[in-house]
This record gives C-alpha cells, structure tokens and sequence, in this order.
C-alpha cells in the first residue's frame, strides 16, 4: 500500500497523455493548456499559504514533470484540492475551447475562493 504523503494529486503527464475528443475526432492536449489549468488554480493555493512547497511562484508555465502529492500541500490546501480543486476543474470542462480560454485569462478562482471560505469557516466553528 502506498504511504499517503508519497500519493500523487495531480501531474501534467496525466493530462499530456488524454486525448480530447471534438466532432469526432482525437486531439492531443497541449502543454500550453495543461500548463494554464495549473498555473490558475495552483498559483492561488501558493498565495493561500496552502502549499508545503512553492508549486507555481511567478512561473506562468508548468512543464511536463510539474507534479503535486499529498505532502505538497497543508491539511487546509488538500481539503480544498478535494473539495474546490475538482469543482474548478468540473467548470473549466464543461466551458466552450473560447470560453475556457477567457476564463483562464482572467484567472478565475472565484470557485477556489468559495470553497476554501468553506473550509476556513468550518475550521473556526
């Protein structure tokens, strides 16, 4: 059984290797686009403080070995990773190629934003 703290969350590779479907036909995710789905959400756990580690800094670009485990984030940041995390994610799917777009260029993480609010109030009671 593997140890939780070694348990890998997220990894660029995962994405890189899905294929999208459109109209039929096979599409290969880019790094670009792997990279923009974690630059977004993961640059806001760093500014959060959820983070054991610095995940994204001031890199707007994640590369095919970015990866996030157990241990990378604080019991408030894999919280959040579980609960907010898979919601902004769910939102980001179910966008349109243009407006995903515009929504990763206005760095939306009012989801991420409402759930760690959640999660904070929920701490404090």
């Amino acid at each position: 059984m593997t140890n939780t703290s070694e348990r890998v969350l997220t990894c660029a590779r995962w994405f890189l290797d899905r294929k999208r479907i459109t109209n039929g036909v096979a599409d290969p995710v880019s790094i670009e686009e792997v990279s923009a789905t974690h630059v977004v959400p993961f640059r806001f756990f760093d500014q959060e403080g959820l983070t054991t580690r610095t995940l994204i800094g001031d890199n707007d670009l994640v590369d095919e070995d970015f990866i996030v485990r157990v241990e990378d984030l604080t019991p408030e940041g894999y919280e959040l990773f579980r609960t907010g995390y898979q919601k902004w994610l769910s939102a980001y799917a179910r966008r349109t190629p243009e407006k995903r777009k515009q929504w990763l260029a206005e760095n939306d993480v009012s989801i991420l934003n409402k759930y760690l609010e959640i999660i904070r109030n929920r701490e404090n009671q």
